[in-house]
């Protein structure tokens, strides 16, 4: 700025004079003098730029961050202004919220002073705040190129190279700042999380341990290493840690939010809720507290409440993308379409490039030559390196779905087998340990543990068990069955596996399920009795029937034949390739770690096969079989059989299950709400060139070759 030609040569001299007297006094550590000297300068002339930024300074030291703002814009606008000003006038306004002000003031202290550093790492940071991450590494490269190895420089370039979607380079440069801060927790942290980032969750998690060792109790390593088991799947390990985390800092929303995360991926939705309703009280109106909330009552199958929770995140946030693609998600349960596709929309609004609403968009559309475009950006977005590995499998599972409906098979299969291979990368299924596992079953329940075990448990008839095979008509079955005025359909139920898994402790075997089961005595199958006819009572007291289509309830048949010898089996069969391949192409929302592997899916498909023949030779319990091919050809047949088999009278209801509204979480609501259709029948054939393997695995034999 130009000096004010309204000032004397003298009075700038006794200007000069007063100031740096006003120096003196706060340099021997007479802040109240130097206050006062800093005044007497400005009243003589209110232009004086370097009194100005002294005595804000000092005010902002004072606490009066509002009157040390006004100070520095005076004397952003006197003369003398410099880029040091301006650069702490930026900091100013920063602190007080007023970012776009802020990046003002530090670009017009670069316009004076090129070079001054501390003003380009400041706009860098704050731009890489804004979410211009392109800006913030120009910023950062920059600072880089004038103090080499500067660790806080490095940090910011790298968290703007994940932002912009290069996560190897990221992972580079904190590798460079951990080198040469081995004492920054910052850059320990940030390592872990960029590893994540770069689909590297095993090494982030190794990562995020030795940082964990060296800076125990950091609050930026606890939250990288619950990451990471998050990532990786160790729900009651990461539970642990974000604990932790809590203890120390009871507003850390971040690990709110994940630790809920945490209790619901391990069943415990009710603590989950629990959990945000306490955030919510710590932390009134943030909307991410209500979105956990949400997504645990939706868990729970307490849909409208879910629905409740998510509108209330939306009022909280407009602009949270989540709760409207998740608000969307709960609608679709509710059979309510066309609201669903609207808060998807919105989803997609605000955030185009949101994995999961473009999946859902995909899901439920029948996509043509018209979604060309966005399928192709699609593609390249599923590429792209700023996603997690769970975002980039939703992505490539949905071009799957595009594809197929395109006709384009082989691009589809490409993308399929794309999605598995990543998520394979996250999930353990070991093929030599399941064999194990599942002779248990075979050694363990034989006619000669039914005849000892006859007359144990309970004797209702309430129960009705419908398994499968993954993907073979078990949620259209319950969707009919539940049309019936008589039965109330409670979707998976986990309670059955989870008694199964309490057998061991429950009997003091030492042993595991399900050979623990053999020491099964009257009083502990009574009890597991009285544990699940409680469950399914407080679900519905008063029906007479009450499904439970948990699939792989097919490995406990013989356990609940002898807790609940008079509930009812309802076997759903599929084609076999039609059964396997719908596993592969079906993103599940968890467990089910064979079928992300047309090798892995054979294993179980052939150990389920040899498991339902067990049974068949020696369960005291009828089995009811239905076909899925059966049912879409003759529906009102099949239905009379099931309904006679349940001891229940015919009810035309069940034939436009399609109308019934209740709440369907499995991979197949979608399906259910519509009358039955054909044309998922032998949808296998369309990737036949692909499935070759499979099919010899499993000892297909083609009904109808081509």
């Amino acid at each position: 700025m130009s000096r004010n030609p309204t000032i004397t040569p003298a009075r700038r001299k006794r200007a000069a004079q007063r100031f740096a007297d006003a120096l003196a006094l706060q340099r021997a550590g007479n802040l109240a003098g130097a206050e006062q000297g800093f005044r007497q300068v400005v009243a003589g002339d209110p232009g004086h730029a370097p009194a100005l930024h002294c005595l804000a300074l000092l005010r902002h030291r004072q606490g009066a961050l509002a009157e040390a703002i006004g100070l520095m814009q005076r004397g952003a606008d006197g003369h003398d202004a410099d880029a040091s000003l301006l650069n702490n006038l930026g900091n100013m306004l920063r602190e007080a919220g007023r970012a776009d002000e802020a990046i003002g003031a530090y670009r017009r202290a670069l316009a004076l002073d090129g070079g001054n550093v501390n003003a380009r790492f400041n706009l860098a940071r704050l731009l890489l705040d804004a979410g211009d991450a392109a800006g913030a590494r120009t910023g950062f490269e920059s600072v880089l190129q004038v103090t080499p190895g500067d660790v806080a420089a490095l940090n910011g370039l790298a968290l703007a190279l994940l932002g912009l979607g290069d996560a190897p380079g990221a992972v580079a440069r904190l590798r460079e700042a951990v080198a040469a801060a081995p004492g920054d927790a910052a850059a320990a942290a940030n390592l872990a999380r960029a590893l994540l980032a770069a689909d590297r969750a095993s090494e982030s998690l190794d990562t995020a341990r030795e940082a964990e060792a060296r800076f125990p109790g950091d609050l930026r390593v606890l939250n990288a290493l619950a990451g990471a088991q998050i990532t990786l799947e160790m729900f009651g390990a990461a539970e642990a840690t974000l604990r932790r985390v809590l203890e120390r800092d009871p507003h850390d929303l971040e690990a709110w939010v994940a630790l809920a995360r945490a209790l619901v991926e391990q069943r415990r939705e009710r603590e989950a809720v629990d959990l945000c309703d306490a955030c919510i009280a710590r932390l009134p109106g943030r909307a991410e507290a209500n979105g956990s909330k949400g997504i645990a009552l939706k868990q729970l199958g307490r849909l409208e409440e879910a629905v409740r929770e998510f509108e209330r995140a939306i009022e909280l946030n407009p602009r949270y993308a989540a709760a409207w693609n998740n608000l969307g998600m709960t609608l679709i349960d509710l059979g309510e379409t066309a609201r669903a596709e609207a808060s998807f929309t919105e989803a997609l609004a605000l955030e185009p490039d949101q994995p999961e609403a473009l999946f859902n968009v995909i899901r439920t559309r029948r996509n043509g030559p018209e979604h060309a475009e966005e399928i192709r950006r699609i593609e390249s977005l599923a590429d792209a390196g700023r996603l997690t590995p769970a975002e980039r499998v939703s992505l490539h599972f949905a071009l799957g779905k595009a594809f197929d409906d395109l006709g384009d098979f082989d691009r589809a299969f490409g993308h399929y087998d794309r999605a598995n291979a990543l998520k394979r990368r996250s999930v353990s299924f070991v093929p030599e340990k399941f064999l194990e596992w599942v002779q248990g079953f075979h050694d363990t329940f034989t006619a000669e543990y039914f005849r000892r075990t006859r007359g144990f448990g309970a004797d209702s008839e309430r129960p009705v068990f419908i398994v499968g095979m993954p993907r073979s008509g078990t949620t259209l079955v319950e969707q009919i069955l539940a049309s019936h005025p008589d039965v109330h359909g409670a979707d998976e139920l986990t309670l059955v596996g989870e008694l199964a898994d309490s057998l061991p402790a429950r009997l003091a075997t030492g042993g595991t399920y399900p050979r623990a089961a053999a020491a099964l005595d009257r009083a502990t199958a009574a009890a597991l009795a009285g544990e699940y006819l409680a469950h399914i009572a407080a679900l519905d007291p008063h029906a007479a029937r009450v499904t439970d289509k948990m699939p792989s309830n097919f490995f406990h048949l013989g356990l609940i034949a002898a807790m609940l010898p008079r509930a009812r089996i309802v076997h759903c069969t599929r084609d076999p390739m039609d059964a396997c391949f719908s596993n592969f192409i079906q993103q599940f929302g968890d467990a089910h770690f064979y079928s992300y592997s047309l090798d892995h899916i054979a294993v179980y498909f052939r150990e389920y096969q040899r498991v339902m023949a067990h049974w068949r030779a020696v369960l005291p319990l009828p089995l009811h079989e239905v076909s899925y091919e059966a049912l879409v050809d003759a529906p009102e047949r099949e239905t009379r059989a099931m309904l006679e088999h349940l001891g229940l009278p015919f009810d035309a209801a069940c034939l436009e299950f399609h109308r019934t509204r209740r709440a369907v979480r499995t991979a197949s609501h979608w399906q259910v709400r519509q009358p039955i259709y054909r044309s998922a029948r032998q949808r296998w054939r369309r990737y036949a060139r692909h499935l070759e393997g499979l099919a010899a695995q499993i000892g297909y034999t083609d009904p109808a070759p081509p």
